[in-house]
């Protein structure tokens, strides 16, 4: 499973971070820059990640829409460090 975090960069979401998770464990860490090209830039560019899941603090409707028909799940209104939010998740603690 691949999760990308945008919380870590505040409101200016123009990168986010991507961890590939296995067996429930952190594999991997890289951060990505969104590409241009709005919310179906943005929801094609994670599709291609192979994401699967994006937690993000606020974000638009119109990308929350564009995430849900490419088949991203989303957590919206998390804030925090990457790291810890991810932490939170694995621990269950994020719906």
């Amino acid at each position: 499973m691949v999760i990308a975090v945008a919380s870590e960069f505040g409101n200016d979401f123009d990168r986010f971070v991507c961890f590939r998770i296995e067996r429930g464990e952190v594999k991997s860490r890289e951060v990505a820059r969104v590409a241009p090209g709005g919310a179906s830039g943005l929801a094609r560019q994670l599709v291609g990640l192979e994401v699967d899941l994006l937690i993000a603090g606020k974000i638009a409707s119109a990308l929350a829409r564009e995430l849900e028909e490419s088949g991203v799940m989303l957590i919206r209104n998390v804030e925090g460090r990457a790291d810890s939010v991810m932490a939170a998740y694995l621990r269950g603690e994020l719906f």
